[in-house]
């Protein structure tokens, strides 16, 4: 194709090999997009239902994830020591520890998973921190959350008997025998049961993705460019 004094005669490698950087620097950038808007409506989320007031968790098919994750609860009755989990691989303030889960039972007669918080491993790994926990009535406050994501490396879920890698909640049902909801309550940090606790904070981090998104788009520009300026010639006369 030649349009005054220049000509555009294009490979079919070069049109393919630039259709597709394109396509995927634009899409990257689309994705970045949604995850600064994602992250905006994340950090609403919290901010309302951490400030709704505390309410009892009388029923625990009353509250749900999609509907009450980061409220504050109250909830009434006592731990049970069985079952407990601790939590692998997790650090604090650099160094690592485990978070301790344990079961906890309503005095309505519902089961339900407390994370206790974070405790630290010690320098010997072969001797786990003492967890026991009263089992007498007590009152807590607490948030509803989900567990920390699976690795995404294959680790198994069970490291030794009560040292997990994450928290599978269908795996503990059917190891422990004991039928729980689909979230885990957070323990208020302020709670003598607990350990080192700290309820999530999202920081708005929506303007990284921007910039993200900005980048991606310069690099789909780039590629045009390129493409263009080395297919681009001028006709000598």
């Amino acid at each position: 194709m030649q349009l005054l004094n220049f000509e555009f005669k294009p490979g079919w490698l070069g049109i393919i090999a630039t259709v597709i950087a394109v396509s995927v620097f634009t899409y990257l950038m689309l994705w970045q997009i949604d995850r600064a808007e994602e992250r905006k409506q994340l950090q609403s989320q919290i901010m309302q239902r951490s400030e709704l007031p505390i309410t009892a968790l009388t029923n625990s098919e009353s509250a749900s994830l999609s509907n009450d994750r980061y409220r504050r609860f109250q909830i009434d009755g006592h731990y049970i020591n069985q079952h407990q989990v601790l939590l692998d691989n997790v650090v604090h303030d650099g160094r690592p520890g485990y978070e301790v889960i344990t079961p906890f039972r309503t005095t309505q007669g519902d089961r339900l998973l407390v994370n206790r918080g974070w405790i630290d491993a010690g320098r010997d790994r072969t001797v786990l921190p003492d967890i026991t926990v009263t089992e007498e009535n007590i009152s807590l406050t607490v948030m509803l959350d989900k567990p920390r994501s699976a690795p995404v490396v294959g680790l198994d879920v069970v490291e030794s008997r009560y040292r997990w890698n994450y928290l599978d909640l269908a795996f503990y049902k059917k190891q422990s025998g004991i039928e729980i909801p689909d979230y885990l309550l957070l323990l208020a940090a302020d709670s003598p049961s607990g350990f080192t606790s700290r309820w999530p904070e999202v920081e708005d981090k929506s303007g990284m993705h921007i910039g993200y998104a900005i980048q991606w788009g310069a690099f789909a520009l780039i590629a045009l460019g390129t493409f263009l300026g080395v297919n681009i010639k001028r006709v000598k006369q």
